[in-house]
């Protein structure tokens, strides 16, 4: 179609005995262009092919201190700055039934998979079939995206959890969308999503998490939420390590057990969160029992507990599909200085035992204070101080900001 300055000229332009011919029904229009650009992604005329482009870029700034002791056993803490996500992909839908998520992260110098998938909706009377590489369903704080958590570092607690493997899944809601379940089988990978089995053995896992909210009012503005999860587990390669650092992800590992040898693994989660307007709570219980050859079967906890206030009057977002927390919008986006964005206070404390049995890979208690500015949905900035108590041997203190941006 020739722009609309062309179009005025075009009379102009034709023989005087040729007259314009009249419109053509619509029924017999030239179909448009294959594909038409819509936002940061394009679709297909009949809506029947959807691909959108996604990215997120964390930077953050750390200043890290530690008494002697700790500094001498587990290492220097340097302070420093990093991408600490760098992250671009794609996602889409084809047809009305089958959507896919490919996004790689590339902070660390070279490619990694995050999450790359194709999930089937709505077969055989469910809401979501997943097949590929992603998040095993396990732990509210662990299944809410790093664009709506709290502080910069997910609690302890996720130290214990699963993270992205390879598997296969269904998920639905129940209760009428007050509630979801989910289950998948999985194969432990590695960051390029590919797993093999050393010691000959199974190494596969089953994984499962189920949610509910008792209430739900005024559009999530009020809701409580209560969820479980469980992992059962066949040691990679007959060894299982646990190590953690302190919530920064410059800061060693300030926890750690060694590898050890292992047989199985049984992980449990134990949720709950309640939003009361601008206030919101979240407690997080977790604990994983380890069956060794020698039937000494240590077990390891952590324990999170985290409140948060939005002094500007938002609330924290909720995803019934997900049965987690999704991203914050600001009653009045920031757009250059024309509005004040969303501010939240935010506190946590957290804790990991590594110490059971033969295994002592030390205590980790955490104490983090934040603020968050929220420009937009999709531009933040964020300060925590964080101080890490090792138990027996002292303090680490942590300052870090991050830049956020996603798109």
């Amino acid at each position: 179609m020739l722009p609309p300055p062309l179009l005025l000229l075009a009379p102009l332009c034709l023989p005087p005995q040729d007259p314009v011919p009249p419109p053509t029904p619509a029924a017999q229009q030239p179909a448009p262009p294959a594909r038409e650009f819509d936002g940061f992604g394009f679709s297909s005329p009949d809506g029947s092919f959807q691909l959108r482009f996604k990215g997120k870029l964390d930077n953050d700034w750390t200043f890290l201190s530690a008494d002697p002791d700790v500094a001498n056993l587990v290492g220097p803490f340097q302070s420093g700055t990093e991408f600490r996500r760098a992250r671009v992909g794609l996602s889409g839908r084809l047809h009305e039934w089958l959507k896919f998520k490919a996004t790689f992260d590339f902070s660390d110098g070279v490619s990694g998979f995050r999450d790359v998938y194709l999930e089937p909706r709505k077969v055989a009377g469910l809401d979501t079939m997943r097949f590929g590489h992603f998040k095993e369903p396990f732990g509210l704080e662990n299944l809410t995206g790093s664009a709506a958590v709290t502080f910069l570092e997910r609690g302890l607690p996720t130290a214990l959890a699963p993270g992205r493997n390879m598997g296969a899944m269904v998920r639905d809601r129940m209760f009428g969308s007050r509630g979801t379940w989910a289950v998948g089988l999985f194969r432990a990978t590695d960051a390029s999503g590919i797993g093999t089995d050393t010691t000959g053995g199974l190494e596969f896992a089953a994984t499962a998490r189920a949610t509910g909210l008792p209430w739900y009012e005024d559009h999530g503005r009020r809701l409580g939420h209560l969820g479980a999860s469980f992992s059962l587990r066949n040691a990679d390669n007959g060894q299982v390590r646990y190590r953690e650092q302190p919530e920064a992800d410059l800061a060693p590992k300030m926890v750690n057990t060694d590898w050890f040898a292992a047989d199985s693994l049984a992980l449990a989660m134990l949720e709950a969160a309640v939003v009361e307007e601008r206030w919101s709570f979240q407690a997080e219980w977790g604990a994983a029992r380890i069956q060794t050859p020698d039937r000494a079967n240590p077990d390891f906890t952590a324990l999170a507990l985290q409140g948060s206030c939005f002094l500007t009057g938002e609330h924290r977002a909720y995803d019934r599909e997900v049965g987690a927390f999704d991203e914050v919008a600001p009653a009045s986006a920031f757009a250059g200085g024309r509005g004040a964005g969303a501010w939240e206070v935010a506190a946590r404390f957290s804790r990991l035992d590594l110490n059971d049995g033969p295994i002592a890979g030390g205590e980790l208690r955490d104490l983090t204070l934040g603020v968050n500015w929220y420009l937009d949905e999709n531009v933040r900035l964020q300060l925590n101080y964080v101080i890490a108590d090792l138990v027996t041997f002292g303090n680490a203190r942590i300052l870090e900001f991050r830049f956020h941006v996603h798109w």
